[in-house]
């Protein structure tokens, strides 16, 4: 061959290897396993739907108590077909698993209504013999009637058939107009509900699923077969294309072979899995269910003839033996073993399957008529939590195909849905007892709020029969009805997946009052609410002892106020009184030391009146003047007097914010807040060297932010102005922040009086807060807020000058007081006018009818017997609507005049009061009149 002719061979055998390892790659691509894959995924999908399908029937028939195999075979069905999906890439198949997949949401969709009506079916149908029972009791006229009601409906849920339906709705219809709307509307209640439930297990039934399923496996079986017939075109190529790569193809059809014996295997893997299913959903004990499904396992033929197995179960922390087959001695044994001491063990406890022919430990009751062998363990874990292990001896040559270990793990999954589904019926049926067994009331409700199901204490705590809660909504219990606000407030919670906290007033048929505490929780499914749970618990005792302890607390809280100001007002007292008396016995003697003692007891009552100030601001109805306030321009302006107040040591800071908005308030009490605080932390720092920072600013103040201040007074939540004042001073312990705001509380060896709670008088009064933060040897922090107003100040109105031209006249001074009413006449005849005295308002009212041509004011009091000032005042007004009237009172101007606002009133003066302050207001009073 010329070396042309052997290139050109060259070449083509360079051509034909090429092509060659082309087609040899082709048929590798062909996956061989995926028709055995597909097969088993639409085999467990069809189970599935057997399954789903009669657990609804059991469920109808109530031989099933529980959702817990539907819910799960619906979800084990969503995640198969998604597996299936995965799988089927190959295009052509896209409208067949879109049908399948619309099949199963329709059934899907059956089950979630089948729930809901079945579950309040079971309610309603487990009361209507009672509520039959109980009209008839009430209503023995219509016992007859009544009775074959009741047997006609029981009859009619057993064996529903539409004549006998037809009969009974005519007579409940009937009976209905001599008053029983209550059984008629439950029996419409079990008819709607009945027939709801039928219609979706038609629904589930009649979804389509196995038709889809069957066409879908037809269409796929169709391509794969002409990928098949492609597969042999491209070996018979490769056979007749070169002789060099026979060995290859020897082997790729041995291994054909070998594949097509799998396939074989794979119906009788199949039907070993729908015989494990079948025994799965039976209803004998899980003892003999156990032991029949591990027999079904070892009935495969490629296992051998003596297969030899173990299921175990774990029970606590051991393994218990649940079945065996062939074991001999060894069954005995493995009856009960620790979890920490052999392969079994270790296996159970992780979460994949285990094959080794070298155990961690040695039986001391071998196999000794078993050969050589290799341990197969698969875990049964449901929720990656393992509740069991299945053992499997096999021979220690053979070796387990993909479609083997697909079956192994498939039949350990159908295993650990029987135990767990076993355990959950358990817990089931011991939480059923327990939620009957419990003192509260606990109680279901559909996500409209009507009850589905309800404990016996429900019938206890709400006074209402089982029989007429069930069926009803929820708000009945409490008293209140569909719509109503708490309604929307927890219905608008449920809605949002929280849960509802929160007390109810319940008042029986004795009229008595008992306070429920209410939790209500979303029960969720599929991430949607689709029941709530409520628990109510009685407090009313819990209550009424809280009740009777701040009794007590505030009790004991006035007795330190009395006694701080029993023992202050003595001390004044004894002021007055004996510096009253010297000035008696000098006055004769020595007139030149009467008014050193008249002086003292001026400053000793003006203490006094000071004093009763600080009450009325502990109170929180001090006299105060509203003004709008900029708290950054007010700290600023009183820096000055703040630095006279603090030690030579301390430095003062600022931190203010410009152009803060505006705050309604009294100047003069706040600035004493500021005070007061400012001298406090000066005081905490001592002889040291400290700092005390005043900071302002706005803050966004939310509920929970305003309940962990100083004063809970139900404050709004928004935007609000806060004054800050911190030291770095000796700090305070939690008993010394506990104690701040008491009366007559103080840490200072001198201190005595109201001061910190007559400051939290004042907030109150403005309706604002104080927060504290401070530690011992760290500082404290202040933090004081008011509520921020953009009203502008009022316009002061400049008040008349006094002015003696308006002096001269009667003045009628009505007051129940002897003292004051005396002292008040001595001051007005002091200063130039004459007085006509009434000891209360009827007196006054006599004496202005006989004199009113002579009176030109009336200084009158507040508070008396018999009629007080407000009602004297009207009646003053009857008889002359032009009267001049300066109220008199011990509480402040806005507090005494706020029911006198529009009506005329000349003039307010605060007591106590000296002669300068009684003659400017009586004269204001009369030349603004004239």
């Amino acid at each position: 061959m010329s070396k042309r002719g052997q290139q050109l061979s060259l070449l083509a055998l360079v051509i034909l290897c090429s092509f060659t390892v082309m087609q040899y790659i082709s048929v590798r691509a062909f996956d061989q396993e995926r028709v055995p894959r597909v097969h088993l995924l639409i085999q467990q999908i069809l189970a599935a739907d057997i399954q789903i399908e009669q657990d609804m029937m059991q469920i109808y028939n109530r031989s099933l108590l529980h959702y817990d195999t539907l819910t799960s075979q619906s979800s084990l069905q969503t995640a198969l077909f998604q597996r299936l999906s995965t799988t089927l890439t190959t295009s052509g198949l896209t409208d067949q698993l879109v049908a399948l997949e619309q099949s199963i949401n329709i059934q899907h969709e059956a089950i979630d209504d089948f729930k809901s009506s079945i579950g309040i079916l079971v309610n309603s149908e487990r009361y209507l013999p009672e509520l039959a029972e109980q009209l008839t009791a009430e209503h023995p006229a219509q016992a007859a009637i009544l009775h074959e009601i009741s047997l006609n409906m029981m009859r009619w849920i057993a064996i529903p058939d539409t004549v006998q339906k037809d009969v009974i709705q005519q007579k409940i219809s009937a009976i209905k107009k001599f008053g029983f709307p209550i059984l008629a509307r439950h029996a419409n209640l079990v008819f709607t509900r009945l027939e709801d439930s039928r219609d979706a297990i038609d629904r589930a039934v009649n979804c389509g699923t196995p038709e889809n399923a069957h066409i879908l496996l037809q269409k796929f079986d169709d391509i794969e077969a002409t990928k098949t017939q492609q597969y042999y075109q491209q070996r018979t190529w490769l056979v007749n294309l070169v002789l060099l790569l026979i060995v290859g193809l020897a082997w790729l059809a041995w291994r054909h072979y070998r594949d097509a014996l799998r396939i074989l295997s794979d119906s009788q893997m199949q039907q070993g899995l729908n015989k494990l299913l079948t025994i799965a959903i039976a209803e004998e004990i899980l003892s003999e269910r156990l032991q029949q499904g591990l027999a079904a396992i070892m009935a495969q033929k490629w296992l051998g003839t003596e297969a030899r197995g173990a299921l175990f179960l774990i029970n606590k922390e051991q393994l218990e033996i649940a079945a065996s087959t062939h074991l001999g001695n060894l069954s005995s044994i493995c009856d009960i073993v620790p979890l920490t001491e052999c392969l079994c063990c270790t296996t159970a406890l992780s979460e994949q399957a285990t094959s080794t022919s070298q155990a961690p430990c040695q039986h001391s009751c071998p196999l000794t008529d078993m050969a050589d062998h290799t341990h197969y363990s698969i875990p049964l874990s449901v929720d990656k939590r393992a509740v069991g292990l299945l053992n499997i001896y096999l021979p220690k040559t053979q070796q387990l195909s993909d479609a083997e270990h697909t079956f192994l793990n498939s039949s350990s999954n159908i295993l650990a849905q029987m135990v767990a589904k076993h355990a959950a019926q358990a817990t089931m049926q011991k939480l059923e007892l327990a939620i009957e067994q419990i003192p509260d009331a606990i109680f279901i409700t559909d996500p409209q709020g009507i009850v589905i199901y309800a404990n016996p204490q429900c019938e206890r705590v709400y006074d209402i029969p089982l029989s007429s809660i069930c069926g009803s909504p929820a708000a009945r219990l409490r008293g209140g009805q569909l719509g109503d606000a708490m309604y929307q407030k927890i219905i608008s919670t449920m809605h949002a997946g929280k849960s509802w906290k929160g007390e109810i007033t319940l008042t029986d048929t004795q009229q008595s009052q008992r306070v429920m505490r209410r939790i209500v929780a979303p029960m969720m499914e599929a991430n949607k609410v689709r029941w709530h749970v409520c628990v109510d618990h009685d407090i009313t005792i819990e209550r009424t002892i809280q009740n009777k302890s701040e009794h007590s607390q505030r009790l004991e809280s006035l007795g330190v106020l009395a006694g701080g100001i029993a023992h202050d007002f003595n001390n004044l007292l004894t002021a007055i009184m004996g510096n009253a008396a010297m000035a008696e016995l000098r006055a004769l003697k020595k007139p030149q030391d009467t008014q050193r003692y008249l002086s003292n007891i001026v400053s000793s009552s003006e203490k006094a009146a000071e004093l009763c100030k600080q009450m009325l601001a502990y109170a929180g109805v001090g006299s105060f003047i509203l003004k709008t306030i900029d708290l950054s321009v007010m700290a600023q302006e009183i820096s000055t007097l703040l630095q006279v107040s603090i030690g030579k040591g301390v430095l003062l800071k600022y931190h203010l914010t410009e152009n803060l908005p505006t705050v309604q308030g009294d100047v003069a009490q706040i600035q004493q807040i500021i005070m007061n605080l400012v001298t406090n932390a000066s005081d905490a720092i001592g002889d040291k060297h400290g700092v005390i920072s005043i900071s302002t600013g706005l803050i966004e103040a939310d509920h929970a932010y305003l309940l962990s201040t100083s004063l809970d007074d139900h404050l709004p939540t928004g935007q609000y102005v806060f004054l800050e004042i911190s030291d770095t001073g000796c700090g305070m312990d939690k008993a010394t922040q506990a104690r701040l705001f008491e009366p007559f509380f103080s840490t200072k060896s001198t201190g005595h009086g109201l001061g910190m709670s007559a400051a939290l008088g004042i907030i109150r009064s403005h309706q604002g807060a104080i927060k504290l933060y401070s530690e011992p040897g760290k500082g404290s922090c202040f933090k004081v807020l008011f509520p921020t107003s953009e009203k502008s100040e009022p316009l002061a109105t400049v008040a008349p000058a006094a002015s003696d031209t308006c002096g001269g006249g009667t003045i009628l001074v009505v007051d129940d007081d002897e003292a004051i009413r005396e002292t008040a006449a001595m001051m007005l005849e002091a200063i130039g006018f004459k007085t006509m005295l009434a000891v209360d308002g009827l007196d006054a009212i006599a004496v202005y009818n006989k004199h009113q041509d002579k009176i030109l004011a009336v200084l009158l009091d507040m508070t008396m017997p018999k009629m007080d000032g407000k009602s004297c005042f009207t009646e003053l007004k009857r008889i002359n609507p032009e009267v001049k009237v300066v109220l008199s009172s011990g509480y402040n101007e806005q507090e005494a005049t706020d029911r006198f606002a529009g009506q005329g009133l000349a003039g307010f003066i605060q007591k106590p009061y000296l002669p300068d302050a009684l003659k400017t207001t009586m004269r204001q009073a009369l030349c603004m009149a004239a």
